[in-house]
């Protein structure tokens, strides 16, 4: 079945800091609470792992990325903490310094940010679900990320992209993201970035763009 892998509600449940490994099938549950620490449910140091087919529940951070490439995480299930305020989550996948990293199939809600990446280049995030918490999909300084087939549902915005360069998607949807200053995509200082055959729908607002170049 599905071994569990609980934590003592302090520090990162799974922390992997060698190259090469399969985490595979799991239920992993209950991290620590402090994100200043980056706790987790999955926190990874190293490259090229496979992080695959496993379910996270009340973890701060779901899968945090630090100076972590050319990794594989797919056809995992990630439930944060529905905590009231929006900044006292983590992120479901969270990656910092970290590039050549792949998110296939992942279903995210009720974190901060569904998937949120920092000084991160050339990112393939394809057929993900992410629903019920603030950004779909947050981009922060990452240049030359390609995301497509995602569906962003129900979030106060489906795709924050912010300071990035060459960011190209298609085949998205965006949906139902509503409340308070909501948008299917906001767009804020970016360049040369390149938008096909997407679905924006039934948003406060479909498209925002803010001091962009080209």
């Amino acid at each position: 079945g599905k071994p569990v892998i609980r934590g003592l509600g302090h520090a990162s449940v799974v922390t992997v800091t060698a190259d090469h490994c399969i985490l595979q099938g799991f239920v992993i549950e209950h991290s620590g609470g402090m994100l200043v620490d980056e706790n987790s449910g999955i926190l990874l140091k190293s490259s090229n792992n496979r992080i695959t087919d496993n379910e996270l529940r009340d973890v701060l951070f779901g899968i945090y990325l630090l100076q972590s490439g050319h990794n594989y995480l797919g056809n995992n299930i990630i439930h944060g903490r529905p905590l009231p305020d929006f900044g006292d989550r983590g992120s479901g996948i969270h990656i910092w310094n970290s590039s050549y990293n792949t998110l296939e199939r992942n279903t995210i809600f009720e974190t901060r940010d569904g998937m949120y990446l920092q000084n991160a280049y050339h990112s393939t995030i394809r057929d993900n679900r992410v629903h019920d918490l603030r950004y779909g999909l947050h981009y922060m300084y990452s240049d030359d990320n390609d995301f497509e087939g995602n569906l962003f549902y129900n979030n106060v915005a489906g795709a924050a992209i912010m300071y990035s360069k060459r960011i190209r998607f298609r085949h998205n949807a965006f949906l139902h993201n509503r409340g308070f200053a909501s948008y299917g995509i906001l767009f804020q200082s970016d360049d040369n970035c390149v938008a096909e055959e997407n679905i924006i729908a039934d948003n406060v607002v479909g498209v925002f763009m803010e001091a962009l170049e080209q």
